[in-house]
């Protein structure tokens, strides 16, 4: 089941002056979360607010930091939907990947662990500032994107819009494809 889709993030009243660090956004997202989860009295408010810092600053620019903290809590709360002998879904930003003599570095490498096969996608977050298009960076791009893909990776994209405007339909979405790409497999 797809968790917080639809949460209206922009009616967060919070704030906590010792997130000075966080962008205004990832704030509100955490906050309305954090907030969310108190009001249903959870158990899963420990596992969010251990994980989160930690993945946050293994970030390199604020709309990975906010995918990232989309993610865990969309993975805490959908772990159910996992099989039986799954061990859980990890996310590793700034994954480093070598093709022959290429270094390549994913946003995330996000995959399903468990002892019988290997469920992997990379996320690509392309923000403004860090994808400005020029015609050489779209050549070195789609050669990098076509080096992944014939290594055996399996590639989602999505816009600094799209995750800032609605960062948990991203990450339900890359959940979604995990979940599919596990039932093929199985």
């Amino acid at each position: 089941m797809r968790v917080f889709d639809e949460l209206d993030i922009s009616r967060s009243d919070f704030s906590l002056e010792t997130f000075e660090l966080l962008p205004t956004k990832a704030k509100l997202i955490l906050f309305t979360v954090l907030h969310e989860l108190a009001k249903k009295k959870s158990i899963y408010l420990i596992d969010i607010v251990r994980f989160w810092e930690e993945d946050f600053y293994s970030c390199n620019s604020p709309i990975e930091s906010i995918f990232m903290m989309a993610f865990n809590i969309v993975s805490i709360l959908r772990e159910k939907e996992l099989n039986d002998d799954d061990y859980g879904v990890s996310i590793f930003p700034q994954h480093e990947i070598q093709i022959e003599k290429k270094k390549y570095y994913a946003d995330f490498f996000i995959w399903i662990q468990n002892s019988e096969s290997d469920i992997s996608v990379l996320v690509e977050c392309d923000g403004h500032d860090f994808h400005e298009k020029t015609k050489e960076q779209v050549e070195k791009d789609n050669e990098r994107e076509y080096e992944l893909k014939m290594a055996g990776y399996e590639i989602l994209r999505f816009s600094g819009s799209q995750i800032y405007n609605n960062p948990f339909k991203c990450a339900n979405d890359v959940y979604d494809y995990l979940i599919l790409k596990e039932k093929r497999q199985g």
